[in-house]
């Protein structure tokens, strides 16, 4: 590993500030039309590698607090999503020009869903699940910061009956996107509901995953085991819930072994949401630490593919960066770093650091 990689991921973020906007990055270098691009996410995923590798100098505190200011300013009173909920208006006019979709094509989807139980969706239930997923990133980054957000997010299933409803209502053959709601509940249940509140909520969510949780595998499904991308990807949105609301997962030692037995993929989340599902269950047990010690080594040898030794980042892909934000195309494919591919891979880097006690430089542990 390159023993000055924390301020070569320094000098490539540099390279992706925006002259004269404060706490706006480029997703790649290159892009001229820089006025048709989205904001919100970009500077949350700049943020969080700062935190990772405890950049306290570029984040000092009146800093700090000035660019939670900034991700707070995007919270919105006034729009067709719950209320403030974080928007970045120019996403959401990205997506609609670009997903626009006729009623042939919808009710196709739909049909399909209740005829083959698939998971397909609509460019407008897309962009919800899309801005509920941006709130939740944006207030993830602000809590992990040490700030809360201005305004209270609540527009999301916690009373009981509600809660029950929603839960069993996601389609759980695909623990992906299921998996994902789930843990958006959890992170707002954290960080949104009184204490009296969170605790009945943690409860109930506690007791779905004990209805939810295969015994044989460890995993979190209903039917037919899903295939390996669909599996740990799954666990990996379960397991950040479980993280949120302080709980436990149920059976570490089972998914240990199946991820040992994994191959690697070219793409950086699958990567992550791998060693991210080991530390997790690490924490957890002292179970087979010299064989997770040595498939992580050969995971940081992967994650080296994905390194531009030019740029001082990582690309998305192995050989292309990564093109687009949640639908939104900014970028063909360009064998160049990417801010996403090294926010997801320094974070895996981090992770592994942490697991194998090696400190070859500062870091800190965050949440997704």
């Amino acid at each position: 590993m390159k023993k000055n990689l924390k301020q070569e991921i320094l000098r490539y973020l540099d390279s992706l500030s925006i002259e004269d906007k404060n706490f706006e990055y480029l997703p790649i270098n290159g892009i001229k039309n820089i006025d048709s691009l989205p904001r919100l996410g970009f500077s949350c995923y700049a943020l969080k590698i700062y935190e990772l590798l405890n950049f306290q100098d570029v984040i000092s505190n009146q800093n700090l607090k000035n660019w939670i200011q900034y991700l707070n300013s995007f919270q919105n009173t006034e729009s067709d999503f719950p209320l403030n909920s974080y928007i970045d208006k120019t996403y959401i006019s990205n997506h609609k020009n670009g997903n626009k979709e006729n009623m042939i094509e919808k009710l196709g989807k739909k049909t399909l869903n209740r005829v083959f139980n698939t998971n397909y969706k609509d460019s407008n239930k897309k962009l919800s699940e899309y801005i509920n997923a941006e709130s939740k990133q944006t207030i993830s980054t602000i809590y992990e910061m040490g700030f809360e957000n201005e305004l209270k997010y609540l527009e999301f299933p916690h009373t009981e009956r509600k809660l029950d409803f929603y839960l069993n209502s996601l389609n759980w053959n695909y623990p992906w996107s299921s998996g994902g709601q789930f843990s958006g509940i959890c992170l707002f249940s954290k960080t949104q509901l009184k204490e009296k509140e969170f605790f009945k909520t943690k409860l109930q969510l506690e007791k779905f995953l004990v209805n939810l949780v295969d015994p044989k595998t460890g995993f979190y499904f209903k039917g037919s085991q899903p295939k390996d991308s669909e599996l740990i990807n799954g666990a990996m949105k379960i397991i950040s819930g479980i993280d949120w609301i302080d709980g436990t997962v149920h059976y570490p030692e089972k998914i240990i072994d199946y991820c040992l037995n994994l191959s690697l993929n070219n793409e950086a989340c699958d990567v992550v949401d791998l060693v991210y599902v080991i530390y997790k269950c690490s924490t957890q047990t002292n179970y087979k630490r010299k064989e997770i010690a040595e498939y992580l080594n050969e995971i940081i040898t992967f994650i080296f593919l994905h390194y531009k030794e030019e740029e001082g980042g990582f690309s998305y892909f192995k050989k292309t960066c990564q093109t687009h934000y949640y639908d939104v195309k900014y970028s063909d494919s360009l064998n160049i770093a990417d801010l996403h591919g090294t926010l997801l891979f320094t974070w895996a880097i981090v992770m592994i650091l942490e697991i194998t006690e090696n400190r070859l430089f500062d870091y800190n542990i965050i949440k997704p």
